[in-house]
């Protein structure tokens, strides 16, 4: 039995999404940035701080990507279903 989806419906499903998405990115982000902090701290003096903050900095890239991926991931999951009906 196909469900009609209205415009509450779908921002319902699309502010879930995001918000699964903020968490996962967050989740990613905060356990590297522990792993580098750690890093540093077990390696001081032998790393500099410019490698961390330039590690940091890839970590903020590589989380803004896996944003992006899990977005497009979803937005085509969205489509697919909506081509063979909303269902739960």
């Amino acid at each position: 039995m196909k469900e009609e989806c209205g415009f509450i419906g779908f921002s319902r499903r699309v502010l879930y999404k995001l918000s699964g998405q903020k968490i996962i990115s967050f989740l990613v982000s905060a356990g590297m940035i522990y792993l580098v902090v750690w890093g540093g701290h077990r390696w001081a003096g032998q790393v500099s701080d410019a490698v961390l903050l330039k590690a940091i900095d890839s970590i903020k890239t590589i989380c803004l990507g896996l944003l992006g991926v899990k977005g497009a991931q979803n937005i085509v999951g969205m489509l697919k279903k909506r081509k063979r009906g909303w269902r739960r």
